[in-house]
């Protein structure tokens, strides 16, 4: 029977180290790095290491080295690899899953090509079921018992950077970006407005260099992957602007990049852009606001109008315009009287 403590101790990660805000694995020098908001000392980087793992059924149904043990252990010998017996205590359905876990003291590259070399896709059709291998950056999690976020009391302690796009158009082909509303949960507040392009062209870099700057944590959006980030990479490639230079990362050698993602809602899947930028946790807090509609049914939509009603999180004098109105609201730069007790104007 396993102890309150113990599942407490687990989920609170039972090493010591304080405010990992994030890990990325490095494929190239097979490590980790660290990145860390003391509170005293500010952002940092720190190196790390991990032996890599990967939990395996029986494979000798697949010719696995040809079934030869000797080509096995050759290449055990080869890669370093390290094999364990997992406890099954004679529990019938345990025995027939996956009982050994396979180690690599030379790195996770190694222990991938262990299997490549003996003739299996650890990601393969045929192995499904039969190999398990967890991401290096959730691998190292568990085997140093590490949790992101530990010793921060909650999350206003991190440094949280929100930013939002007022576009002439829904399309960047057919518009450009007239301004850039960037905040943080530590006292910053600015908007950058763009008049022409060339102002756009500048407010981009601006936007850009501000991150860099405030360095924060986490980097936050209400459907900036379908929409703000999609923007600001149409945007910049039209403007003749090499983003992978202007969008500062903490590692120069990793610039920020776009790849498909998938959001897992209950028994469904939503696919999407994610963009990341090494060193910071990209977001888009609409993701959150899907994953909560999937197992409550009283959240009728996901709209950022509707949410901030659900919540009840709106201010009193919010004042809601249509998105058409947004743009030519903002050029004509006309005078408007508002009744702050409704939002009206």
């Amino acid at each position: 029977m396993i102890s309150n403590e113990e599942i407490e101790n687990f989920l609170q990660g039972n090493d010591d180290e304080k405010y990992i805000i994030g890990v990325e694995y490095d494929y190239v020098k097979d490590c980790v790095w660290k990145i860390i908001e003391d509170p005293i000392h500010g952002k940092q980087i720190k190196k790390d290491t991990f032996i890599p793992f990967a939990w395996v059924g029986d494979l000798r149904g697949l010719n696995f080295y040809q079934s030869s043990k000797a080509l096995q252990k050759e290449a055990m010998t080869k890669h370093k690899i390290v094999i364990e017996k997992l406890r099954t205590d004679g529990n019938e359905r345990l025995e027939k899953g996956l009982t050994f876990m396979v180690k690599s003291l030379n790195g996770y590259r190694s222990l991938i090509q262990f299997f490549r070399d003996g003739g299996v896709d650890p990601w393969g059709e045929k192995t499904k079921g039969l190999i398990l291998i967890l991401p290096p950056v959730e691998q190292f999690l568990v085997t140093k018992e590490k949790r992101l976020f530990k010793g921060f009391d909650d999350y206003n302690s991190i440094t949280r950077f929100v930013f939002d796009l007022e576009t002439t158009a829904l399309e960047p082909k057919d518009g450009r970006i007239f301004m850039i509303g960037m905040k943080t949960n530590k006292g910053f507040s600015q908007v950058i407005e763009c008049s022409n392009e060339e102002q756009e062209r500048e407010g981009i870099i601006k936007f850009f260099n501000t991150i860099d700057e405030l360095k924060p944590s986490i980097i936050a959006s209400y459907n900036g992957f379908n929409f703000d980030w999609f923007w600001i990479f149409e945007r910049a490639k039209a403007l003749k602007l090499d983003i992978k230079k202007v969008a500062k990362t903490l590692n120069p050698i990793n610039p920020i990049k776009q790849s498909e993602s998938m959001l897992k809602l209950a028994n469904e899947v939503e696919r999407f852009n994610q963009t990341s930028m090494w060193g910071y946790n990209v977001i888009d807090t609409l993701h959150a606001v899907r994953r909560a509609q999937a197992i409550n049914s009283s959240i009728k939509s996901a709209g950022l109008k509707y949410i901030t009603q659900y919540i009840k999180a709106e201010a009193a004098d919010r004042v809601y315009i249509d998105h058409t109105d947004i743009g030519p609201f903002y050029s004509k730069k006309e005078e408007y009287w508002l009744n702050i007790q409704n939002g009206k104007y």
